[in-house]
């Protein structure tokens, strides 16, 4: 069977590793790529029910990421498990602390080069701090993770702009407040989730491979803190 140029990649940087002296899992990632997968804090997260997810796509860590990605972890509290998710480079991040435990090809909504999310149907995914807010496990795209999109500020400024009503805004802010998920019906939309395969980029959605969320299933829990940079 001909190998793909990815699988190519991956068997150089597997034999690169062994030349090198290193252990190939160590140096590979969990999702079979060169992520900093080897700086593991795993007798923690052990604990939490981590499995490791059959190999699926490569998630390199580039130097933009690494130096964003490093900025967010230094917010975050030594034990907290957070995902961060970066759109320029499609990779989703999972971290323990300041660690980066992997890195997972992503798939994020279509126009999101264009700009912070603003309005429903824009297809673009939004920017900023959120929460999971919601799990589900009989998602359409397998399993999903309900992000706390729209937010205060996002209230403030369709209310502003005369989108939403008063009453939608301060709704919203409530649900923030008591870190629920926030009304996903206004004009704002909603309904943004980190989920299983899709195919191709999305309408807003965060999209992974099923095994990925296998993966993230077990440890992030209502209330981890999502970063979309």
């Amino acid at each position: 069977m001909r190998k793909t140029a990815r699988q190519w990649c991956a068997v150089f940087f597997a034999a690169l590793m062994v030349w090198g002296g290193l252990e190939p899992a160590l140096a590979c990632s969990l999702s079979g790529g060169l992520g900093r997968g080897l700086e593991y804090s795993l007798s923690a997260v052990g604990e939490r029910g981590w499995k490791r997810p059959d190999p699926i796509c490569i998630a390199m860590v580039t130097p933009y990421d690494e130096r964003m990605v490093g900025r967010i972890c230094g917010e975050r509290e030594a034990d907290e498990i957070h995902l961060i998710v970066s759109l320029k480079t499609r990779t989703l991040f999972l971290c323990y602390g300041n660690q980066i435990i992997d890195s997972f090809i992503a798939q994020v909504g279509e126009a999101s080069r264009e700009g912070d999310k603003e309005w429903s149907g824009d297809r673009r995914t939004p920017r900023g701090e959120f929460y999971v807010c919601l799990k589900n496990e009989n998602s359409q795209y397998y399993k999903a993770l309900g992000l706390s999109y729209p937010d205060k500020e996002d209230a403030e400024r369709g209310w502003a702009a005369g989108v939403i009503s008063e009453e939608e805004r301060d709704r919203i802010v409530q649900a923030i407040d008591r870190g629920l998920q926030p009304d996903w019906t206004t004009a704002l939309g909603g309904a943004i989730e980190i989920h299983g395969e899709k195919g191709g980029l999305t309408d807003g959605c965060v999209a992974v491979g099923n095994p990925v969320m296998d993966c993230l299933w077990p440890v992030v829990e209502l209330g981890c803190r999502v970063r979309i940079y």
